[in-house]
Formats: C-alpha cells, sequence, structure tokens
C-alpha cells in the first residue's frame, strides 16, 4: 500500500528541491501506488525549476502504479517534470503504469519538459502515462515520450495542451505516442502564432490527430509573416480545427494581404458546423470575416475590421458584456444573410447598445431570447441597441 498526500483547502506546498513519487532504490525493492492530489480553487504546488519525478526505477528496484493528480482549480508549476523513469541498467528493474493525470480545470505548467517512459539496458519503463482531459491544461514547450511499451501522452475530452511557442517540440518514438482527440491546442502570450502549423512540416506532424479539435489564442495573435486564412469546420479532418477560440487579454487573428478568416463552411457544401468562442477578451479580426456558424461572446468586445458576413448564430449574454457594453464592433461593410440569427440570454435593458458598424449594413438579424415588448433598433447613426416597446392600451 502506498503513501498519500492532499494538497486542497487552499493549501501551498513549495518544495525546496527535487521531489520524487514512488521511488526505492536495490534489487527486490518496490514503490507502488504512491500519490498526490492537488484538488480545489487555491490548491497549489510550486516546484519553481526543479523537477518532479513519479514513479522511479533505480539500482534494480520496481516503481508501480504512482500517481499525481491535479484537479478541479488546482494549480502545479514546475521545471521538468519525468513520469515512469529508470535510474539505471540492473537487470528486474521497472516502471510501470505511472501517471499524471490533469482534469476538471486543473493546470500543471512545466517551464521545460514534460517527458514519460526511457530505458536502459535490462531495466525498462512501460505503460506509464499523462492525461489531458476535462479541462485540464498542460503548459509545456516540449512534450517526449521515450520509450515504446505502452507509455503516452494524450489530450482529450475537452483537455488543453498549451505552448508559449509557435515551435514546440514534440518526440515519440511510436507516431500517435503523443496524441490529441477532442482537445485544445493553446498558445499563450505571443504574437506570431501558426493557425497553419500543423499543415506540413511542424513538430505538430507528429502528434496523432482525432477527434474534433479547437484552437486557442490565450492573449495571443496570429502571424503577420504568413498566411493564416484558414477554415473552422469539423468535416474538414481532426487535423483542421473545428473551433477558434480567443480567451483573456487582447487577442488577434490577422495574416498576411489577402487572408479571409471563415467560420463553417457555406451551409451548401455541408458546412456550417464551425464555430468562434471570444471570453473575457478584447478580440480583432484583422481581415474579411466570414460566419456560417456560431460565434459566442462571453464578456468580451470583438472588433471586425474588415468587411463581415454574417449568417449563422451569435451568441450574447446580456448578463455578461464587455465593459464598453458593446459585444460588436463592425469597421466594414456588414452583410446580415437570411440565416444569421441573435441569440439572446440574460436581462435585456432598454437602450443598451450591442453593437456598432461604421461602413454600410445589409440586412437584419433574426431574434431570439428577448420578451416580447422588446426588440432590436437599428440606428442611422450605426448602432444596433435593444429597445422595449410597450404595449399601449387606448381607453375611451
Amino acid at each position: 500500500m502506498g503513501h498519500g498526500v492532499i494538497i486542497a483547502g487552499g493549501g501551498t506546498f513549495t518544495p525546496g528541491n527535487a521531489v520524487s513519487i514512488g521511488y526505492m532504490g536495490g534489487v527486490g525493492s518496490s514503490a507502488v501506488s504512491n500519490h498526490v492530489l492537488v484538488s480545489g480553487a487555491g490548491a497549489t504546488w510550486n516546484s519553481g525549476t526543479s523537477e518532479i519525478i513519479i514513479g522511479a526505477e533505480a539500482t534494480g528496484s520496481a516503481a508501480i502504479g504512482n500517481w499525481l493528480k491535479v484537479e478541479k482549480g488546482g494549480l502545479l508549476t514546475s521545471g521538468i517534470i519525468k513520469v515512469g523513469v529508470r535510474g539505471s541498467a540492473t537487470a528486474g528493474g521497472a516502471s510501470t503504469g505511472n501517471r499524471l493525470i490533469v482534469t476538471e480545470g486543473g493546470q500543471v505548467k512545466s517551464s521545460s519538459t514534460m517527458r514519460v517512459g526511457s530505458v536502459s539496458g535490462a531495466a525498462a519503463a512501460s505503460n506509464n502515462s499523462i492525461l489531458v482531459a476535462s479541462g485540464g491544461l498542460v503548459e509545456a514547450n516540449t512534450l517526449v515520450v521515450g520509450a515504446t511499451g505502452g507509455n503516452t501522452i494524450s489530450c482529450s475530452n475537452g483537455g488543453i495542451f498549451q505552448f508559449t511557442t509557435t515551435t514546440p517540440t514534440i518526440t515519440s518514438p511510436t507516431p500517435g505516442d503523443i496524441s490529441i482527440n477532442g482537445g485544445v491546442l493553446a498558445f499563450r502570450n505571443f504574437t506570431t502564432v501558426n493557425v497553419r502549423g500543423n499543415f506540413s512540416g511542424a513538430q505538430l506532424l507528429n502528434m496523432g490527430w482525432s477527434g474534433e479539435n479547437a484552437f486557442r489564442l490565450n492573449n495571443a495573435g496570429t502571424s503577420t509573416a504568413s498566411s493564416q486564412t484558414y477554415v473552422f469546420d469539423p468535416a474538414l479532418g481532426s487535423t483542421n480545427y473545428f473551433r477558434l477560440e480567443m480567451v483573456d487579454g487582447t487577442t488577434r487573428h490577422r495574416g498576411s494581404a489577402g487572408n479571409t478568416l471563415t467560420i463553417g463552411q457555406s451551409v451548401g457544401s455541408g458546412g456550417g458546423g464551425g464555430a468562434m468562442r471570444c471570453s473575457n477578451t478584447t478580440a480583432f479580426v484583422e481581415m474579411p470575416f466570414v460566419l456560417n456558424g456560431d460565434l459566442t461572446l462571453f464578456n468580451s468586445a470583438l472588433t471586425l475590421q474588415q468587411t463581415a458576413a454574417i449568417n449563422g448564430g451569435v451568441f450574447i449574454d446580456l448578463d455578461n458584456l464587455p465593459p464598453s457594453g458593446t459585444a460588436l464592433v463592425a469597421q466594414g461593410a456588414l452583410t446580415l444573410g437570411g440565416s444569421s440569427t441573435l441569440h439572446l440570454n440574460g436581462a435585456p435593458v432598454d437602450g443598451k447598445v450591442l453593437m456598432t458598424y461604421s461602413g454600410s449594413l445589409t440586412g437584419r438579424f433574426t431574434v431570439e431570447g428577448l420578451p416580447g415588448n422588446f426588440t432590436l433598433k437599428y440606428d442611422p447613426d450605426g448602432t444596433i441597441s435593444i429597445l422595449n416597446s410597450p404595449s399601449v392600451i387606448l381607453v375611451r
């Protein structure tokens, strides 16, 4: 039976040196099922730049089933993280079934490398894993699977791989050892992101891709040095992102001359399934914009700097508008197609300006979510606002 530590209730653990979970030296000795849980908002393990090892064989020992789990808003920061490693080539040594699990809003941020599995001589590491799922986030610019034998790094079911460079290193002995399936690929705090970085000749191609995956700009922007034309739609395959996410700080989707951002293929081509989501950000699209899918604006202001054609759904939470109160700013010609629908949730306020336009306006939204006595007002001064039109009863 292993030993366990729980960091919860806003507790903080700050070790001064490297930490091992599951380590025992000597032939015939073993470290089994030792574990640490970091759980809940405010729960923090801060190792600085020191390393963390989960399951370490040394001089013929066995490290089996040791684990670290970060969940529900817990945070771990460190230098290199190793899962399932060997310390020698002594016969009988093994590191097996050790795991790092990041889930339900937990975050693990490494300033160095995350590595799963290594082998030397007669000692082996097998079936070790890093699993990121259900809103969990792992940030590291180098991901390595160092040995065959079922060692994996996977991101699935809304998990997030996040990088702070446009050129992360992705290395494994077998294609698919590092994989994303229904996850989010995020880039944080720099302005030269390449949305087409998994198209050809890039380290991201070393990952296995399946399911519907999203692309996230986290206080970041795409590059102006290359084409950033993109169609976000699930019908185009797993390596083509189906959703654009712009979150936190200032975010920008921009590119070279002649580029276009399209959310969802046209309905007639079998598309319309793409999506875009802006959350807690001041966002800019600095190229022509076409919306055939869904656009969600939550506590965000989105500025469309060039022409925009909206043929899909726009979702705005009236209880979570940005500080300016204006959720959408169209600086070029704005066309609202026959399928454009404005979905409003929350309490409407008479006179609230939701959108502005400084170019021409063609078409009108179909509106859902407003009480019967409210409607949209399209003012020639370039504003689209909420209007309360109470019923008038004449008494004679």
